[in-house]
Parts: structure tokens; C-alpha cells; sequence
């Protein structure tokens, strides 16, 4: 259990893979591409929580 306040690093407002298409535009990586560049630019800058925000969809 914490005793102290424990700070993170986020981003919060994070576009998935195939929010370029609701966009009318065209992707030019793979969704596991884009994936794998996602996560390694959130490790150098040293981020630790990832939150994705799909404006673009309603499925669940």
C-alpha cells in the first residue's frame, strides 16, 4: 500500500490506429505498425499511462 502520492506520466488523448480513416485519409502503416511506434515513442518520452480515445466510433 502507498503511503505517498505517487505521480504518473500520461497521455490521455490518444488517436487509435484507424482514426486517420474517419478522417478521410489514408493510412500508410499497419495498425500493429503504428501500434509498435505508439509504444516506443511513449517509452522514450518516459510515459507510463496510455489512454485511447476513439472519437470516432460508438461500437464497443
Amino acid at each position: 500500500m502507498f503511503t505517498k502520492a505517487r505521480f504518473f506520466k500520461c497521455s490521455l488523448q490518444v488517436n487509435p490506429a484507424g482514426y486517420i480513416k474517419y478522417r478521410g485519409q489514408q493510412q500508410i502503416i499497419t495498425e500493429d505498425e503504428y501500434n509498435q511506434n505508439l509504444l516506443a515513442a511513449s517509452l522514450e518520452a518516459g510515459i507510463e499511462v496510455i489512454g485511447l480515445a476513439d472519437h470516432g466510433s460508438v461500437a464497443l
